[in-house]
């Protein structure tokens, strides 16, 4: 059973919960937003490959980061922490879909199309869905990104 663990979403230099959901063997932590706190913890998630569900949009909001530009996650991406972007709130943030989420971290973080494309992967890869789920949804996902580059590129000629 996979575990899926809120933890990190915390303006603390003490909490630790990320050191406890990693000890636990997590799958995925909402948020994490704090692990820069932790080197080693950070190493130890991008070897592990313990995804990180950031939302870029509500951590400004609500006054995690006060600035998105310097948002963690960048250098959580930079050093190959499996990021995925993640909408939160939405009742509240009045946003239920991750169209907003992508464009703030797009324009923000000043993400390459690679990075656009690893964060869909890693939307799919670290999900909850079954293995042949995964599997038929990567390769749909692969097959409208091509769609995608392809129009770009005819637009541009």
């Amino acid at each position: 059973m996979k575990l899926y663990i809120h933890g990190g979403e915390s303006l603390s230099a003490e909490n630790e919960n990320l050191i406890d959901a990693y000890l636990l063997g997590v799958s995925r932590v909402g948020h994490g937003l704090n692990l820069y706190r932790y080197p080693d913890l950070h190493r130890r998630y991008a070897k592990s490959e313990t995804a990180l569900e950031v939302c870029v949009i509500s951590n400004g909001a609500l006054g995690y980061t006060r600035d998105i530009r310097n948002h963690p996650a960048t250098e959580y991406l930079r050093t190959g922490v499996a990021v995925t972007l993640c909408s939160d709130d939405p009742a509240y943030m009045e946003n239920e879909t991750l169209t907003d989420d992508f464009f703030a971290a797009t324009v923000c973080w000043n993400l390459s199309l690679a990075d656009i494309k690893q964060l869909g992967i890693n939307s799919i890869m670290y999900s909850g869905l079954d293995d042949e789920v995964k599997y038929d949804s990567l390769h749909r996902f692969n097959d409208i990104w091509n769609q995608f580059i392809d129009a770009e590129v005819s637009a541009i000629q």
